[in-house]
């Protein structure tokens, strides 16, 4: 039978809520999230058309983030908020952190278009062509 002095004394640690290392940035998160959908755009495992349209996806989110978040982010930082968020970073953190991953995520999107999925539409024999450079017959309706 254990005693008293035979039982083991556990320690219970505090964990202080309000420290932001607890806790992830919304806008760094679905960032990370665009990584995804733009891995799948990478996957050779994926159909070719199937491809281009998480592509076409990832571009209309980022579209959709820089209008709401990074606008929303904007205007604190312009109405000169400098309140952190529970993560710790202030509007203008965000927006520094936003911009040095978007430009990673657009350049790498970028690379994967050109070198990767047109030259793969082409040889399947699928072009983009832009309107300036149609011909007046494939112009019409």
């Amino acid at each position: 039978m254990d005693t008293p002095s035979d039982a083991k004394s556990e320690t219970v640690e505090t964990i202080d809520l309000e420290d932001p290392r607890y806790y992830l940035n919304r806008e760094l998160s679905l960032l990370d999230f665009q990584w995804r959908v733009l891995e799948e755009a990478q996957s050779e495992r994926n159909p070719l058309l199937e491809r281009l349209k998480f592509l076409a996806i990832l571009d209309s989110n980022l579209s959709e983030f820089f209008m709401v978040r990074v606008g929303g982010l904007k205007l604190q930082k312009d109405s000169g908020v400098a309140d952190a968020s529970f993560d710790g970073l202030t509007p203008a953190r965000q927006l520094a952190a936003i911009r040095k991953e978007a430009q990673t995520i657009f350049q790498a999107a970028r690379d994967l278009l050109k070198t990767r999925l047109l030259p793969a539409l082409a040889a399947a024999g699928i072009r983009i062509i832009n309107y300036p450079d149609l011909t007046p017959a494939r112009s019409k309706p």
